[in-house]
Parts: structure tokens; sequence; C-alpha cells
């Protein structure tokens, strides 16, 4: 049984336990998975099973002391950890609280200080060990930095947890990398985590993946983490090679665990399933028991030798230098200030809340300062608190900052621009809204752009091919890479004033291949975009506007559009709403947009034809701003400057001028007689207007 030599072993380890097993324990992803790194690195299973079967030489001729220098006593080792947080700010973006109730957990289980632990049964309570193993949270990154031991990145491959979701490993003989995502993909679907045995993990992937409801002191599931740090310190299930309990009895190669079948679903705390009959250790972590409770001296003395091993570094973990290098040699120290807030966006309308937490990295804050021009503090908050609320009254775009001080330094941050307040009066309020992107880049003073995931391919103007005129917004998603996320976010919109319950849009996009997974989603916020619902996705033989896949760089014909349109019946009396389009892309080819418009008793094409949408740019300005819009047709066209009174003050143009299609542009404030303040503008382009808001500082 314990020539390992001759047989396969499975070294991907995955735990369920309670609720999860309930709704079924499938074993379809996990071996497979393993069978493919040793087919592509067959060195990888060569050298392990060589080094186990040396481990089990060693065993047998040292099995009183059972690796001697490894159970040394009073030699408590330290792991340094990350987490690498997956999200796409859902629920699976933990709480940097969450982690550390995370970590506090792992060090009592491997401490022998779990309050279950008391529920062991007596014949075993002689073998539970304190491993003296501890784990702390990394306070100094790979580059030297001040850190909490948590980053965070925003990805859809939050949805298909696995290696390619394993962002930005630390070097692994440094820190204990942890990843954490919403969802498991394919290839792992019957896991909430797994990890790799000392060794074998392929290239950037030594560590530990997990789903986020696993993660902390979950019911059922508060063990997780420690079950596959056992794993990724060299212990196996307690009933050997492979991850399904119930089927054959096995071996773990540990001293003092009996041969056993496992357990899962059930705490059957009386199994003796193998021969010799012996009452199985059920409640080992390595077990699938949901009553799980302790490890083993022998794996305890597996688990330190495994730290003693050159093995993946591992030896190097809790050296002196390191834990000085990682920031884990003593009691963690304040070094950099740092906050977050409760808003999504960072974005409010006039009169909103925001609330602020302070989660300054690592040291105990005694006093703190906060800065937040434009906002007051809301009663009851103070402001030494370490969450405060604000009150914004005004639009515009804000600093805040934070002040963060102990008994030994002061740490100093402010985030320029980071709150963002729209004006309660939208910035269109007539009977309709129309944007063809002919007059100006992106972003500008009316679309915003985002990238969430950093990605350097994101909406654009594309100057030289439209649905109806000459421009339109596009992503070159022929470069982007798989899974990028990019939003374009319109401006406020009174739809009271309108009474559609549609907003209409035309499209373009072309698959490179048929497997193309691309998909454009539309959402509409009523609260400035505080928070948004989803009302449209589009994605495979819907969103592609050209039935055959080209790896040619896409660029539509006037016949390669498509029109479709999202429901908005939900905000249809509401008086300030914005819409966003989010593309994610699934390799395919570039997307384009075009022609949003919501409309009104006027006809779709007397719309587009008389009342294109116009820009204001720079806005706020300095001094001059200038003013651009397009026609599709001979117009008559007025435009006229008005002061907050409603007091005119320039005409522009009057409603006599017939100007003839194409582009406009028109210069304000350009002799710099207006003084700083708010205006408006109004363009009328037959018998249809529009008013924009203009800020002069």
């Amino acid at each position: 049984m314990r020539n390992f030599l001759k047989s396969k072993l499975v070294i991907v380890g995955i735990f369920m336990q309670g609720a999860a097993f309930a709704q079924g324990f499938k074993f379809c992803g996990t071996d497979e998975a393993q069978r493919l790194v040793f087919k592509e690195h067959p060195e990888l299973e060569l050298e392990y099973l060589q080094r186990e079967e040396e481990a089990i030489i060693r065993d047998k001729r040292e099995a009183a002391s059972n690796y001697a220098e490894a159970r040394a006593t009073n030699v408590v080792r330290i792991i340094p950890v990350v987490f690498h947080i997956i999200h796409q700010y859902g629920p699976e973006n933990l709480s940097d609280a969450k982690i550390k109730e995370s970590i506090e957990v792992m060090n009592e289980d491997f401490r022998k200080q779990n309050p279950d632990s008391g529920q062991t049964i007596a014949l075993y309570k002689p073998l539970m060990a304190d491993c003296e193993i501890e784990f702390r949270l990394a306070t100094i990154d790979p580059n030297g930095n001040c850190t909490n031991g948590i980053e965070r990145f925003y990805s859809w491959e939050t949805n298909n947890g696995g290696e390619s979701a394993k962002f930005n490993q630390w070097p692994q003989n440094k820190y204990l990398n942890i990843w954490v995502v919403k969802k498991m993909g394919p290839s792992h679907l019957s896991a909430a985590a797994y990890s790799y045995l000392p060794g074998t993990a392929p290239g950037g992937g030594d560590g530990i993946i997990c789903l986020y409801d696993y993660v902390g002191t979950n019911s059922g599931n508060s063990h997780t983490l420690s079950h596959e740090v056992g794993h990724w310190l060299n212990l196996k299930h307690t009933w050997g090679s492979g991850n399904q309990p119930n089927v054959a009895c096995g071996d773990d190669n540990v001293s003092d665990t009996p041969i056993t079948k496992g357990s899962s679903l059930v705490c059957n705390l009386n199994l003796a399933a193998c021969n010799p009959p012996t009452i199985e250790n059920v409640q080992n972590f390595m077990d699938y028991s949901f009553c799980t409770t302790m490890f083993t001296s022998g794996q305890k003395a597996r688990m330190n030798a495994a730290l003693l091993s050159i093995v993946a570094g591992r030896s190097n973990l809790s050296t002196s230098s390191n834990l000085l290098a990682t920031g884990t040699a003593a009691a963690p120290t304040l070094c950099a200030a740092d906050f977050v807030s409760n808003n999504f966006n960072n974005i409010v309308c006039e009169d909103g809340l925001v609330s602020f937490s302070d989660v300054s990295y690592n040291g105990t804050v005694t006093s703190r300062t906060w800065t937040f021009p434009g906002g007051t503090l809301n009663p009851p908050s103070q402001q030494g608190d370490s969450t405060i609320t604000v009150k914004y009254l005004t639009a515009g775009v804000y600093d805040v900052g934070l002040s963060a001080t102990n008994t030994i330094s002061t740490v100093n941050t402010t985030k320029n621009q980071y709150i963002t307040v729209l004006p309660n009066v939208a910035s269109y309020n007539t009977n309709s809204y129309t944007e063809s992107f002919e007059t100006a880049l992106l972003p500008n003073a009316d679309w915003e752009v985002k990238s969430p995931d950093g990605g350097n391919f994101t909406w654009q103007q594309f100057s030289t091919a439209g649905a109806s005129g000459a421009a339109s917004a596009f992503i070159e998603n022929y470069s982007a890479d798989s899974a990028d996320v990019d939003e374009l976010i319109s401006p406020t919109v009174n739809v009271q004033n309108i009474g559609s319950s549609y907003l209409k849009f035309k499209f373009a996009f072309r698959k490179k291949t048929s497997a193309d997974n691309d998909a454009l989603k539309v959402f509409v916020s009523s609260d400035c975009g505080k928070s948004w619902s989803l009302r449209k996705t589009i994605t495979g033989a819907s969103l592609a506007t050209v039935a055959t896949p080209s790896t040619q760089y896409f660029i539509p014909t006037a016949i390669q559009w498509k029109q479709d349109s999202a429901s908005i019946a939900s905000v249809i009396n509401k008086t300030n709403v914005r819409f966003k389009f989010q593309f994610i892309s699934g390799g395919g080819n570039n997307i384009y947009l075009d022609d949003i418009n919501l409309i009104g008793t006027t006809g779709i094409n007397s719309l587009v034809n008389t009342s294109p949408v116009f820009t204001l740019y720079p806005n706020p300005a300095k001094e001059t701003t200038r003013l651009n819009f397009y026609l599709n047709a001979k117009s008559a066209v007025d435009i006229e400057l008005v002061d907050l009174l409603g007091k005119s003050i320039e005409h522009l143009a009057s409603e006599k001028n017939q100007l003839e299609p194409g582009n406009h542009q028109y210069e304000i404030n350009s002799d710099k007689r207006m003084a700083p303040g708010v205006y408006f503008v109004k363009l009328q382009v037959n018998s249809i207007r529009s008013i924009k808001k203009l800020v002069i500082n």
C-alpha cells in the first residue's frame, strides 16, 4: 500500500462540508485537473513520488520519533500570508474583518485552541497536537512597501475559479498565497477550495484558492482553510490518495492515523469500516466530516517536516530574515492611512450621504482627523470616529483625506476627486434624449468611461464608422484580453419628461471564432449611479451583427448594424436617471455603439434627423468652452445662453438660422466677460429643445 512509486496520486485537495454536501458532492473536475498537470509536467509527479518514498522509508526507520527534528517542542513556526480577493464588488469582495477572522480560525486550529477541540472523542484526545504553526498577515509586500496582507482585483475571473484566477502570486518561498473567488470554474465545479502538495503546483499557482463563503467562521465551513493548509504542508486526506471518501480504505502515510475509509455528510464517530476495524479519526481536519476538531502528532510532524524542506521554498518561510522582510516578526505597526466608503461608485446625488471607514494598515489607531471638503458631518458621526457619515449638498467632485495617529507615528492619505456629487436637476430635462457620438471624444463632459479591471482597451470615439452619422463609440476588443470589463455611463436624464419606457440603441459586433462569448449589458440607475439595475443582456448569436466570424479587424458597414432596446419601465417616473453600457470581452472582435435615444411622442426618424445631442467641452471651464453638435439635415437652430435666474445673456444663433447638415461649433465666453458661476445653454433644433448646465470657474 505504501509503494507510492507504483501508484498514481491525486494531489489537488478539495474540501466541502455541511450544507455543501447536501447540494451534491461531485468529483468530476479535480482528478482531471491534476492529471493534466502531471501530463504536462511528468517530472513533477516523479519528483513528488520519489520524495514521498524517501519520507516513508525514513518514517519506518524513525517510527518512534517520526521526524524528530520536525517535532521539536517550543518552536513556533510563523507563516506570512497574503490574501488575493478576486471580485466584481459582490459578496465575494470580503471585508478586511472577515479575512482577519479566517486567520484567527486557522491559528486556533493549528495551535489546538479551537473551541470545538473539547468535543474530540476520548480515543483520539491523546493524539491531538498543538502543531506549533501560526499564520500572520504580511505587513510588507514583495517590493518592500507597506501592506495589510490583503489585495483586491476586479475581474470576471472570480466566476471562473482555477489557475487563471490566481493573480499576482507573491513569492512562494516568502508567503502563503490564498486566492478568494465567487465561483469555481468548469474544472473545479465540485470544489469549495483546493491546494497542491509542495513542489507539484504549476507555475504561478502555489497556494490555496477558495470560495468566498468558505472563509471565516461560516457554519459548517470554518475549517476549510485549515484543511487546505494541511495539503499545502504535505498532508493528504485521511484515507490517502484520491479526493472521494466512502469508496475504498486507504492510508495517508501518517503513523498515528488509522487505515481509513473516510466520512462525509454525517459525523459517524463509531465508523470502523476498514481492516483492522479501528475506530476512524473522522474528526481529523483532513477528513470530510463536518465535525472536524484536530490534527494528530504525526500530522504535525509531517507538516513541520515540510516547513524544514527546501521543496517549493517552504524552509524559508519562517526564517528570521523572512519574517523581518514580510513584516511578521513582531507586532504590526501603523504604516499607512487608508479608508473605504460604503458607496460602490463613490457617486451620489446632491443631499446624498456617504460613510467612510478607517482601514489604516496594521497598527492600532488612537486618534484620527478626517477632511472632506464640500461635505458636512451628519450626526451622530464625530470627527475622530473610525466611521463617519458625510452629507454632500452641492454638485461637484471632492477630495477626501484621513490622518491617523498612534503613540509611535502619524500617517496621512488624501484620495483626490474621490466623491462625485451630481445635481438633483438632471443634465437633460427635455422631452427626448439622443446621443450619436459625433462631436466629442470619449470620455467627455457628458459620458463617463470606466475600466474596472484596468484593461488597456476601453470605450472611445470611432470617427469613421457610425450607424447614421460619421462616428460611434467603440472598444478595440480585437486586441483586448478575454474577460476585460468596460463601462460607458450616460449623463443624468429626466425620464419623467420623456415618458418612454424603452431605451433604444444600435450596435455592431462580429465574432472572431464561433466559440467567442462576449456580452453587452445595459443597466439603469435612478440614484445618480450609486446603484444599478440590469435591464438587458445580449450575448452569442444575438450580439453578432455579422453571421460569420472573422479574424480580420472589424469595422462595420452601413448594413452591419442592429437596433435593440431595453425596458426602463422601472424608472419611468424618475427625474434623475443614468444608463450604463457594460461590455465583457469574450475573445471576439470589435464592438460599436451608436444612436442611443429615449423618445416620447416624437418618432425615431424625425428625432435622429432633427435633434442631435450637443456637447460642451471643457465643462467646467476656466474661461472659454466650445459647444458642438451635428445635424443630419438642414435645420432651424436657436442657441441661447441664460443665467441661473433664467435671464438671457446671449443668442449664439437665432431661430431664423438655417444650418446645413454636418458638424457645428460655437465658442462660449471667448471674450472672457462671463463671471464665474452656473449657466445654462439652450439648443433648439426645429421644435426640439435641449438644455445643459455650464460651469465657469
